[in-house]
């Protein structure tokens, strides 16, 4: 728009990711995992991941565990969990080892949509906030999605539940139609997503320019 001279070599989490799975850390569990990333502010944690507990019980074959972050008062999720009376483990630290040994991911809206595609497991974004501040949202941004993957692909390519949307029976729906038909195409538009995106190194390579163009 300003005509500014860029250059883009690809994403730092391509490299990140990349490095943090070498050692993938397999997790042993007899049903097959939804893994719940509910964010990682306590707002965001509060408002969506007691909707997203509700729905716990109408998916009996799967086991249901959250991507804890320690920086995270751990009874938040422990009173969530106890609210909700549903059986869900609390893994902390390990979001990239979890995402990869799952089936699908519930994701609140933020940079782990992103790194859930780069892991490729199927996804469905999640995001409630209160009126005001998504009045002033949509005040100041004028975007067609909230999901990384869905802006930079320019389409919806995971579903998005927002606000009044973001409610059990919605989450249920989607979930179901996700694991029973829509995993294939998404893991195809992840395939175009990383394309889109560049390969990996664009850390190191940028890098590289930075000291070059200084020296």
């Amino acid at each position: 728009k300003y005509n500014y001279e860029v250059q883009y070599y690809g994403h730092p989490l391509v490299d990140i990711i990349d490095e943090s799975l070498k050692n993938k850390e397999i997790i042993k569990n007899v049903k097959p995992i939804i893994a719940i990333l509910p964010g990682s502010r306590k707002q965001e944690i509060n408002s969506t991941l007691n909707k997203v507990l509700s729905i716990v019980k109408d998916f009996k074959k799967y086991q249901f565990i959250i991507a804890g972050l320690n920086h995270i008062n751990k009874n938040i999720y422990d009173e969530a969990v106890a609210k909700s009376g549903a059986s869900v483990k609390v893994l902390y630290n390990k979001t990239y080892d979890l995402l990869k040994n799952s089936n699908a991911a519930i994701v609140t809206s933020g940079t782990a949509t992103l790194e859930t595609a780069l892991i490729g497991t199927p996804q469905i974004v999640c995001y409630a906030t209160n009126s005001l501040n998504m009045f002033l949202a949509k005040l100041f941004v004028n975007i067609n999605f909230i999901s990384l993957v869905n802006l930079i692909l320019n389409k919806e390519v995971v579903k998005e539940l927002i606000q009044k949307n973001c409610n059990a029976k919605k989450i249920t729906e989607e979930l179901k139609e996700l694991l029973m038909r829509k995993n294939k195409s998404i893991l195809k538009e992840y395939e175009l997503l990383f394309k889109k995106i560049g390969n990996n190194k664009a850390s190191k390579i940028t890098s590289k320019l930075i000291i070059n163009s200084i020296k």
